[in-house]
């Protein structure tokens, strides 16, 4: 199948206006309807094979990046209304503190060490910032 707009989500991160873009593509099989949801904005582009997330997780761009992602899957998890929200990695995780609503989750935690911790990449100046980051 080819890819289609499904949806335009309007986000608010760290004070600015961000439109994600929502895009599907079909499948249908026998006995089956398989829908893929795909999340575009210039953030998410962004990346490269040594990096599909952004590095060092201390940098504003990147908590912006995760503050963003996960407001707009949470928005799309309170559209789409699953049964249950299979996390691939903690990257997506925080997306259900997002939701509207209360949506069973599976948590599978790939590789924890090398994805990266925002407390130990910041160190001593975590203190200093986490009113900024609460702001995300």
């Amino acid at each position: 199948g080819h890819l289609d707009l499904y949806s335009e989500l309007t986000i608010v991160v760290d004070g600015k206006i961000q439109v994600v873009e929502v895009l599907m593509m079909e499948d249908a099989r026998p006995g089956l309807d398989i829908r893929w949801y795909f999340l575009r904005h210039e953030l998410f582009s962004d990346r490269t094979q040594e990096s599909l997330f952004p590095q060092p997780m201390s940098r504003i761009r990147s908590l912006r990046f995760y503050s963003l992602w996960n407001q707009a899957l949470a928005m799309l998890l309170d559209g789409l209304k699953p049964e249950i929200y299979h996390c691939l990695d903690c990257h997506q995780a925080l997306a259900p503190l997002y939701t509207e609503s209360t949506i069973p989750l599976v948590l599978l935690l790939r590789n924890p060490a090398a994805t990266g911790c925002v407390e130990h990449d910041i160190g001593d100046r975590f203190w200093k910032t986490v009113s900024q980051m609460r702001r995300m």
